[in-house]
């Protein structure tokens, strides 16, 4: 406010009218307000000239300057559909390479340049040229990629194009010319070593067109390397997916069980050809797979440990050997539930004890839990089971050791928190006078079975009875001028009912 205060001295206006001359005055220009770029891009040359003969493989380098930069160089051939891009760097220039269809071969074709900047501005210049464009051919043996030990070998190149007049080996894609063939028969002597670059071979004809096949030979004189040889398990699925595991075999101390997988981690410079599972000195499995895995199952009680080789032959007829003893354990583990199968209970949950043992670790499904599937054995831990309305309950637990040997408990319990029915069916009546030996017949039922119905007099159980159909005999003489006489029945999960009193009276 002090500097619109000052403004407004200086100018004879108020601060709120030089506040405003401040905020409203002319903004500086943006680079937005800059003129659009309508210059197209100029070609000086196209790099080559009118009625020059080019090749199936040619390189343009054309000469072309922006105002603004060049952005975007293509190469277009004729009026078809053909065209190639062109790459832009700032201290080389601009680079075509061309791979003219022999479509063209002996044809005058205009080649047309077209330019871009950053703007979208474009400007293309067309030269007329001739084609000699031959594709040269041929087949190689042995074929490109194979591998060799070290040593003089021989190279031939068949089914050569007519029009080749000229072969030459080379020390590799861009080395130094080996040797030269200028006819049939087309073969050449290589000293392969596996240091050496492997040769390339470059077709020529009179034009100048050529074709270059690269051998990609591989040279080795040495065996594979078996790094390490794995075990793989499978425990089963919960309801949280598969479950799996492994372990390392090779080490000597290694332990497999009854069913996995092998697996052979190997690798060489040559590539290998095939692997070999050799058990107790007998060939098990052969596989050409880049990844092998030979099927294991040995269920023999008693079977404790056996002798393992895998044999890796690379694709010179290299063989690298790694043997070992193998520990077996093809034993589950021990598992004990309770409560027992045929238990009875009642209340809202059960209170389940689940103890496993085995000689290894062992694997649990993932609903029990634990934080890891992975615990130590012997294991032994409590779990509460909602339950809800009375009948069977299965109590089951599948578990593996830790090389995939399952072990299983199931028990069966049934839930039963209904009160069995009970109530006199012969017996004297409330209020009934009595004498002597009285005889009392009791009813009861439950659906899964009565345990055991007792008599009542005076609040004192002076009888129990576990068969069906639960007869008593009072003996009044005993008792007072009043006897209180009640049933009781017990079910097999313990739920008690209780009858309401008779009152008898002793004459």
């Amino acid at each position: 406010m002090r500097i619109s205060a000052r403004i407004a001295r200086r100018f004879g206006v108020s601060a709120t009218a030089a506040l405003s001359l401040v905020l409203t005055g002319a903004a500086p220009a943006l680079a937005e307000d800059a003129p659009p770029d309508t210059t197209a891009p100029v070609i000086a040359s196209t790099g080559l000239t009118d009625g020059q003969t080019v090749l199936r493989q040619t390189v343009m380098h054309p000469v072309v300057t922006d105002d603004v930069a060049v952005t975007y160089v293509i190469v277009r051939l004729g009026t078809g559909a053909t065209s190639f891009r062109c790459t832009i760097d700032a201290s080389q220039g601009i680079s075509c390479p061309l791979t003219i269809p022999v479509a063209y071969n002996g044809t005058d074709l205009d080649v047309t340049v077209r330019a871009f900047d950053k703007a979208g501005n474009r400007t293309e210049l067309a030269t007329r040229v001739h084609v000699v464009a031959v594709a040269l051919s041929g087949t190689l043996t042995p074929k490109a990629g194979t591998a060799m030990r070290s040593g003089p070998m021989t190279a031939t190149l068949s089914d050569i194009s007519t029009e080749t007049t000229k072969i030459e080996m080379t020390d590799g894609p861009t080395g130094a010319v080996l040797s030269t063939l200028t006819a049939a028969p087309w073969t050449f002597t290589w000293n392969a070593t596996a240091t050496a670059a492997a040769p390339c071979f470059r077709l020529s004809e009179p034009a100048g067109n050529s074709t270059t096949y690269c051998s990609n030979y591989v040279v080795s004189d040495e065996t594979p390397v078996i790094e390490s040889v794995w075990a793989f398990y499978q425990y089963g699925d919960d309801r949280f997916g598969r479950m799996a595991g492994s372990s390392r075999l090779d080490e000597g101390t290694g332990w497999i069980g009854t069913d996995a997988s092998i697996s052979a981690h190997a690798t060489d410079k040559a590539g290998i050809d095939h692997t070999e599972l050799w058990v107790d000195g007998a060939l098990r499995g052969s596989t050409t797979a880049s990844s092998p895995y030979f099927d294991w199952h040995d269920a023999t009680r008693g079977k404790t440990f056996a002798n393992l080789e895998v044999r890796v032959t690379n694709r010179v007829g290299l063989t690298a050997i790694k043997a070992f003893r193998l520990n077996i354990d093809n034993v589950g583990p021990t598992v004990q539930i309770t409560p027992r199968s045929g238990t009875m209970l009642r209340g809202d949950h059960i209170n389940v004890t689940t103890t496993v043992t085995d000689q290894h670790r062992i694997v649990l499904p993932r609903s029990t839990g634990f934080s890891s599937q992975w615990q130590p054995a012997r294991l032994s831990y409590n779990e509460y089971l909602p339950v809800h309305g009375d009948g069977p309950v299965n109590l089951s637990l599948p578990v593996y050791d830790e090389f995939g040997n399952p072990g299983w408990a199931s028990n069966w319990v049934t839930v039963d928190n209904t009160k069995a029915t009970i109530g006199f069916a012969k017996a004297p009546k409330n209020k009934a006078k009595v004498k002597g030996t009285v005889k009392v017949t009791a009813a009861a039922y439950d659906k899964y079975g009565v345990a055991r119905v007792q008599l009542l007099v005076n609040g004192k159980v002076i009888a129990t009875d576990t068969t069906a159909a639960y007869k008593f005999s009072i003996n009044t003489k005993k008792y007072g001028k009043k006897l209180n006489v009640r049933l009781r029945v017990y079910d097999r999960a313990g739920n008690v009912t209780t009858t309401s009193a008779r009152t008898w009276y002793r004459r």
